[in-house]
């Protein structure tokens, strides 16, 4: 599992890499379409290069390149060793039931 996510690695990093570039389009885009000093030239060069796809799949590939990763991670076992052993916790006494002392309630 070690060899696999060295090797996603840098298929995630594509896709958020360019997941960020075609955000910056889409932003650049849509800035240049409401100032309008290009006309509609920049949606033309956003529709023909299907950044709207794009920004979809390149989110979604990252998270499929994951998925086993983040899987393995959920659900390996680990084998956890107790902090002190059984028999010295029953041997010690509880400091809560020395502190509290019987109380005798009397009759009315």
């Amino acid at each position: 599992m070690k060899k696999y996510s060295l090797l996603t690695l840098p298929v995630v990093l594509g896709a958020l890499i360019g997941s960020v570039a075609i955000a910056t389009l889409s932003v650049l885009a849509i800035t240049l379409g409401s100032i309008d000093l290009a006309g509609a030239l920049a949606f033309k060069y956003y529709e023909r290069l299907n950044l709207a796809a794009l920004s979809v799949i390149l989110p979604v590939a990252g998270m499929i390149a994951l998925l086993p990763l983040a899987l393995y991670q959920a659900f390996k076992q680990e084998v956890v060793e107790a902090a002190v052993p059984a028999k010295e916790v029953s041997a010690k006494a509880s400091p809560v039931a020395a502190a509290v002392e019987p109380q005798h309630l009397k009759a009315a």
